[in-house]
């Protein structure tokens, strides 16, 4: 039963969806999956699937930007949390790649291929296999 409380919403809802790009319709997702069913990791507690030339992105820009420093990504904070001497006032730390001369992101991405990750538990910890596949080309 579905309830609403604007019908024009209910009525949008139970409309058939039109045919769009999923992520089980993209090749790359279908290449990795059955990767990632083949390794035969019983009890895996999850697993993951990214597009690395899209994941990498907004990191890499930062880094030619000379603004990695000031980075709220889970990346820019686990750096600036290694990094950051602890006898400073833990003002911004210094970049420590020259992000200028890097080429244009499009230059890097057609080596970025998709990429998978298979977390299972054991008796001890964990177990985490991962890979990246090449790029198909387009």
């Amino acid at each position: 039963m579905l309830i609403s409380s604007h019908r024009d919403f209910l009525a949008a809802v139970l409309q058939p969806r039109a045919t769009r790009a999923t992520l089980a319709r993209n090749p790359d997702y279908a290449r990795v999956a059955e990767i990632l069913n083949k390794q035969g990791i019983p009890d895996r507690c999850a697993w993951s699937f990214a597009l690395t030339d899209e994941k990498y992105r907004p990191t890499y820009e930062m880094i030619r930007a000379g603004k990695m420093p000031v980075s709220r990504s889970v990346l820019g904070r686990i750096l600036n949390a290694i990094l950051v001497n602890e006898q400073t006032d833990r003002t911004v730390r210094q970049q420590a790649i020259d992000g200028k001369s890097l080429p244009e992101f499009d230059a890097v991405r057609r080596y970025l291929g998709p990429a998978g990750l298979i977390i299972a538990t054991e008796p001890t910890g964990w177990f985490l296999k991962g890979f990246t596949l090449h790029k198909q080309p387009q």
